[in-house]
């Protein structure tokens, strides 16, 4: 998805948030969001959202599809596939049906390749086991 200059390829994204950009609070839309630049709060798009290896976000993101190069401080819900390139950092939980991870990415957190309410974290599960 992303190409020498760290462009989207294909389809132009409907948002960018460049590289001095700060963004903070509710970020909701309908179209591809790219990120270069830095999200605090959440960011929900009913598309396709791609972190730059230069974005920062600390937030939790929910979208079709999401392709990570740069960091994230949240939980990320994908409705299809969850791509995490070589210098991708996520420290929070993902959830997607697809999910696909480069050497050298780093993923702290628990992972789910479902997108359905029975997708629970196995801690979760665990400490209602033992509480009956």
């Amino acid at each position: 998805m992303f190409n020498q200059k760290e462009g989207v390829s294909g389809n132009q994204p409907q948002t960018v948030i460049g590289e001095s950009v700060k963004v903070e609070g509710t970020f909701s839309g309908a179209g591809d969001v790219v990120v270069y630049g830095e999200v605090i709060g959440t960011l929900h798009t009913s598309n396709d959202v791609v972190v730059a290896g230069s974005a920062r976000i600390e937030a939790d993101i929910e979208a079709s599809n999401v392709t990570v190069a740069g960091e994230i401080h949240g939980n990320v819900i994908c409705h299809e596939q969850l791509q995490l390139q070589s210098t991708a950092k996520i420290f929070g939980d993902v959830t997607a049906q697809v999910i696909s991870v480069e050497p050298g990415a780093v993923l702290k957190g628990q992972c789910s390749t479902s997108t359905d309410d029975s997708a629970k974290p196995v801690a979760e599960d665990a400490s209602k086991e033992t509480e009956e």
